[in-house]
């Protein structure tokens, strides 16, 4: 018996779904950097509307079968490009995180956190600026 052959049209519907999601990924890190708040009870409840969607796209891709082996080479592009989607909506919103965590943060902690310059590690070892790079 041969494994079921995925639908273009439940691939297609995928992919639209998950540029939909990095559409409002997107829209979130704008928000955040205009506004720097958290995105309120609307835009909250919209992207918890994606979730139910999100599953059921999953659910349909789980019922095609699965096997890359048995796709023909425009669904594996698809595939491919679905993955990709993937990954630039989980580097999206990881970098959402990181923006909410900073502005959250007080300002002893951000300072305590700030990037830290060669000087800075100099004088924390009581060496002076100038002797940054210099040879004993």
């Amino acid at each position: 018996m041969s494994e079921p052959v995925p639908s273009p049209k439940v691939l297609k519907s995928h992919l639209e779904l998950l540029s939909e999601l990095h559409d409002l990924f997107l829209e979130e890190s704008a928000l955040l950097r205009a506004s720097g708040l958290p995105p309120d009870e609307a835009f909250l409840e919209r992207k918890q509307g994606y979730l139910s969607r999100l599953d059921d796209s999953l659910g349909q891709l789980k019922g095609l079968g699965g096997v890359e082996a048995h796709l023909g080479p425009e669904d594996r592009s698809r595939v491919k490009d679905a993955r990709n989607r993937l990954l630039q909506i989980l580097m999206l919103d990881r970098e959402n995180e990181r923006m909410l965590l900073k502005k959250q943060l007080s300002p002893q902690v951000r300072q305590r956190y700030a990037p830290v310059l060669p000087g800075r590690i100099a004088q924390a070892y009581g060496g002076s600026t100038d002797s940054v790079g210099e040879k004993t």
